[in-house]
């Protein structure tokens, strides 16, 4: 969370003439509620569910630019699912810049476990096709993107 993939993934999928759909956007769309509501009427597991729904339904339409939730790769099964559906880009920031980015956001996960929760998670995300440094720009981001995947670049 906060590492882009939304502003990114917009920018990218402009750029490339494919739809964009974010993952919680599509769960919030669904359930007709937040991902906070989701979490405080659902739990985690909850919206795990949901998430799982919604991550197979968009894995079954054609070319898409997807912006996962940080938890949907370590979800057993999705990475593997991803991967066989197209390459995966991991966009990598610090806590600091993640930090910065979700602050006062109110996110269902950030707290004060947030480190941990991004280390446990690292090994994972370092099995993308692709790790690009999300610090800067969403159109320098996107522009590194397109260039490690070979797509092409402004």
């Amino acid at each position: 969370m906060g590492a882009g993939k939304s502003t990114v993934g917009r920018v990218l999928a402009e750029r490339l003439g494919r739809d964009f759909v974010d993952l919680d956007g599509r769960i919030e769309d669904r359930a007709g509620l937040s991902i906070p509501e989701i979490f405080d009427q659902e739990g985690e597991a909850g919206f795990r569910l949901r998430e799982r729904e919604a991550l197979a339904a968009v894995l079954a339409d054609g070319p898409t630019v997807l912006a996962c939730g940080g938890g949907t790769p370590v979800v057993p099964g999705a990475l593997a699912a991803l991967k066989a559906w197209g390459r995966v880009v991991y966009l990598e920031v610090t806590l600091d810049v993640l930090a910065a980015r979700v602050h006062g956001e109110g996110r269902p996960l950030w707290g004060e476990d947030a480190a941990a929760r991004l280390e446990a998670r690292r090994p994972c995300y370092l099995c993308a096709d692709l790790v690009v440094d999300a610090s800067g720009v969403p159109e320098r981001v996107a522009d590194a993107i397109q260039a490690g995947l070979g797509l092409g670049g402004r």
